[in-house]
C-alpha cells in the first residue's frame, strides 16, 4: 500500500472520529437544554407507622392506639367468654387485624359449644391439641362512621399450625374479638367521630 493510500485512510479515520464526538457533543448539550434525564429509579417504601402517623392531619385531641397497647389490653375484654393469654395483634393500613393468643382448649370448646357452633372437623383438632391452644384470627375490618362501630369481616383462623377453611370459622370467635375492639376503642376515645387504620395503630380523630 502506497504512502498516499495509507495517509487517505488515516485521514478518513480521523474525519469520522470527530464527526463522531461532535455528535455525541450535539447530544449532550440538547438534552441540558431541554431536562431530558433518565427518570431516577425510586424504590417503592411502604412507610411505617410513625411516618403513617406522622402525615395524617392529627389534631391534639385525636387518640393514637397503636398494636401494644391494643395487645395489652384485649385480652381484659375478652376475659368474661375466653381466658386468653400471650395476645399479639397486628394492624395494616389496610384495616387487616391480626390477633394471635393462646387460650385453655376446655374454656375454648365450651364456648363454642355454647353456641351450637363447633364444626365436626374444628371441634376434632381442638380436641387432639393440647391444654392450652393456640389461635390466629384474621379479619377485614371497616369503620361505620354515624355508629363510631367496627365491623369484622373474618378472613381466616388457625387453630395450632392448621388453617380453618373460610366455610367453617368460628363465627363467634370473630364476633367477640369485634365487640371487645369496639369497646376498647370506646373507652380509649370518647369523643372520636372518625377511625383512621394506620400500619401498627389506629387513630381516633375528634
Amino acid at each position: 500500500m502506497s504512502e498516499k493510500t495509507k495517509g487517505a485512510i488515516y485521514k478518513l479515520i480521523t474525519i469520522v472520529c470527530i464527526v463522531i464526538c461532535l455528535l455525541l457533543i450535539g447530544r449532550v448539550a440538547a438534552d441540558e437544554l431541554v431536562g431530558k434525564h433518565a427518570p431516577e429509579h425510586v424504590p417503592i417504601v411502604r412507610p411505617t407507622a410513625a411516618a403513617t402517623m406522622a402525615a395524617q392531619p392529627i389534631t391534639r385531641d385525636a387518640v393514637v392506639i397503636d398494636e401494644e397497647l391494643i395487645a395489652d389490653r384485649l385480652g381484659g375484654y375478652m376475659m368474661q367468654e375466653l381466658p386468653l393469654r400471650r395476645v399479639g395483634v397486628e394492624i395494616s393500613e389496610s384495616g387487616r387485624i391480626t390477633l394471635t393468643c393462646s387460650c385453655p382448649r376446655q374454656k375454648l370448646l365450651s364456648y363454642l359449644d355454647r353456641r351450637d357452633e363447633l364444626p365436626d372437623a374444628f371441634g376434632l383438632l381442638a380436641r387432639l391439641l393440647p391444654g392450652t391452644i393456640d389461635l390466629s384470627l384474621t379479619a377485614d375490618c371497616t369503620c361505620d362512621e354515624d355508629s363510631r362501630l367496627i365491623a369484622a369481616a373474618p378472613i381466616t383462623a388457625r387453630i395450632g399450625s392448621v388453617t380453618a377453611e373460610l366455610g367453617s370459622l368460628p363465627q363467634s370467635l370473630f364476633s367477640e374479638l369485634t365487640l371487645a375492639i369496639n369497646k376498647l376503642l370506646l373507652d380509649e376515645g370518647q369523643a372520636f367521630s372518625q377511625i383512621v387504620f394506620t400500619d401498627g395503630a389506629i387513630i381516633l380523630k375528634p
